[in-house]
């Protein structure tokens, strides 16, 4: 059940498909904590053993180091913790296994480091340190003082209104899970519940704050909810559960309705992609409620089998989407560029990267020639106001007009520049883009 949890959860459908780097991180530190189970498990309980368990729990940080960087050791340690806390407040026995945990945790923390140290030392020598400064200086340490692209965030609470919608259809019986994890099971519940905890503590005060990053974190919930709903009926007596239950299961039959409905509006509009995308998220926020609904009356295959189908309709969705993605219609546009340096300005994302199948420079001034060069000129935000003067036909203002600014970065001999607009998925915005290529 826990499995099907996972594969159904809202945003592990919507983040599954974007291939974030931090499903692989998941992947590991899952098998981290699986490896910790067995190792708490133990009937002699020694503190140390190397058995297989202890050099899945060394790999497993090893590889989840050189995927995302010193996360995977701060979520289980987090986890053990968070667990210890849970069980000593509730005065709860088993509090041994968790430190038995610990101790294995701190042990394989040198011998996962020295099997990076097998990749990271020819990376650091052959980047000329670059390695360092970009995948931790930049990407891990930066990101955790100065907010990524100017990102808005909302300190102690973001991840908290995040997870509501995110985490349908499963929100329902979230209260009931982490409530059974803090007081009603052993080591292992308050284990899972501090695996699940532990994301929320290390980026709720995290200056980039992106839905994404606590999802290392979604398995935890899931084992327990999966041990809640297979162990027995789902409480619906007290009016805060009955509350909670309805408010969760509105929630996403109201954005349905809301966007299914601005689906057939935008009809109307000019680029035929858009209409497609929200009447696909409509259909597929429709089938959430209805499994929302079916799970909070301890119906849970139904719920999962509604969830499913919601997947299903999501496929067409992806495609329509993928139609209007900024980068993959500037690709389109430019088809494949000479060779030479690819450089772009204001628009610093990675998708560039993955869908060229090339390096880029990002607001790099004197870089001297390069075969293509990328401004962003202006932004729109995807917003009420926007939808309904595009609905009216109405010409939308941009949000941001950059493009004298932007059209002097470039070069100055290549000609006019052309156009491309599209949906920006990593801010959720309208873009334009101005570009020109090196002429042959």
């Amino acid at each position: 059940m826990a499995g099907a949890g996972w594969l159904t959860c809202l945003q592990v459908i919507l983040h599954g498909r974007l291939a974030v780097a931090d499903v692989l991180l998941i992947v590991w530190v899952a098998l981290a904590m699986l490896c910790l189970v067995k190792i708490g498990r133990r009937v002699e309980q020694r503190w140390l053993v190397l058995d297989r368990w202890f050099l899945g729990l060394v790999g497993s940080l090893a590889l989840g180091f050189l995927a995302k960087g010193p996360l995977v050791f701060l979520v289980p340690g987090f986890a053990i913790g968070l667990g210890w806390l849970a069980l000593w407040s509730g005065q709860q026995s088993g509090r041994r296994p968790l430190t038995v945990c610990a101790v294995n945790l701190a042990a394989a923390v040198l011998p996962s480091l020295a099997l990076v140290a097998l990749w990271g030392i020819p990376a650091l020598i052959a980047t000329d340190g670059g390695y360092f400064d970009v995948g931790i200086g930049k990407h891990v340490i930066e990101r955790g003082t100065v907010s990524f692209n100017e990102r808005k965030s909302m300190p102690g609470v973001f991840y908290l209104i995040v997870m509501i919608p995110f985490l349908l259809p499963w929100t329902s019986v979230m209260p009931q899970a982490l409530r059974g994890g803090w007081r009603l099971g052993g080591w292992e519940k308050a284990l899972m519940l501090g695996w699940f905890v532990a994301p929320f503590l290390i980026f709720s005060f995290y200056a980039t704050q992106l839905p994404h990053y606590i999802l290392p974190g979604y398995p935890g919930l899931m084992v327990l909810i999966g041990l809640l709903t297979s162990a027995e009926k789902l409480q619906r007596r007290r009016w805060w559960y009955r509350l909670w239950h309805g408010a969760v299961m509105g929630l996403p039959l109201l954005l349905g309705v809301v966007t299914f409905a601005g689906g057939l509006w935008l009809m109307r509009a000019n680029d035929s992609s858009l209409p497609g995308v929200l009447t696909g998220l409509g259909a597929f926020f429709l089938l959430l409620g209805m499994a929302s609904w079916q799970i909070s009356r301890s119906r849970t295959m139904n719920g999962v089998g509604l969830a499913a189908a919601g997947c299903l309709a999501m496929w067409p969705t992806f495609q329509a989407a993928r139609e209007v993605h900024l980068t993959l219609r500037l690709r389109d546009a430019v088809g494949q560029p000479v060779a030479g340096v690819l450089r772009a300005y204001r628009f610093n994302e990675p998708s560039l990267v993955w869908y060229f199948q090339r390096p880029w420079e990002f607001n790099q001034e004197n870089g001297g020639e390069a075969a293509l060069t990328v401004v962003q000129t202006r932004r729109w935000r995807l917003d009420g106001k926007s939808l309904r003067a595009l609905v009216k036909g109405e010409v939308v203002p941009p949000t941001d007009d950059d493009t004298n600014e932007a059209l002097g970065k470039l070069p100055k001999d290549a000609g006019s520049p052309e156009f491309v607009q599209g949906w920006n998925p990593g801010t959720n915005s309208w873009l334009e883009l101005a570009y020109v290529r090196k002429k042959n």
